[in-house]
């Protein structure tokens, strides 16, 4: 812990608002482990459960006023995001024209590179072609949009070994195996 003497207590540099889906067992444990562990580094967390309606409408409302929790929306929060294996599908949560209620671009991210890079990718079929323009994108918004990354959970389904005409085929990033059933 960062101490400012010997016997003092840990120091605590700023407080946040940190907001979690309520029912959403993961989210609350890590939302709990994050209020437990941030004050050992200096950092305040002030640990708070929404359903998951009024979470979406603070984070949008943040996104769209620039409002902190004091304000009426978000210092940080919890939220997953589904996509799937193709990175395209990544386009909903940060081309510009998919600000709410059009899209799930709920941050208002915007960035002209990135728009006409999702454009460019939309237009191709191959994946390895598209590939380098994702690794630019993913940049991009690496650079110039805060997230962070806390895990990353992975679904699994079960084959039966009895299910007739299943055929693998090639699997996109992301994802073990898929099977095309007839």
């Amino acid at each position: 812990p960062i101490m400012t003497g010997a016997q003092e207590e840990p120091k605590t540099f700023f407080t946040l608002s940190l907001k979690a889906p309520l029912g959403n067992e993961v989210r609350m444990q890590v939302g709990a482990l994050l209020a437990e562990e941030l004050p050992k580094i200096g950092i305040g967390v002030e640990l708070e459960y929404h359903d998951f309606p009024t979470l979406i409408e603070l984070t949008s409302y943040a996104g769209e006023t620039g409002a902190t929790a004091a304000e009426g929306g978000v210092d940080i929060y919890l939220m997953g995001m589904c996509s799937g294996g193709d990175p395209i599908k990544w386009t909903n949560y940060f081309v510009s024209s998919a600000f709410e209620p059009h899209g799930s671009n709920i941050w208002r991210f915007s960035n002209g590179e990135v728009d006409a890079l999702f454009a460019e990718a939309n237009q191709m079929s191959d994946m390895e072609e598209r590939k380098p323009l994702y690794w630019r994108i993913f940049e991009i918004v690496k650079e110039n949009y805060f997230t962070i990354e806390l895990y990353d959970s992975r679904g699994y389904m079960l084959k039966q070994d009895y299910v007739l005409n299943a055929e693998k085929f090639t699997k996109p990033v992301g994802y073990d195996t898929y099977y095309a059933y007839e």
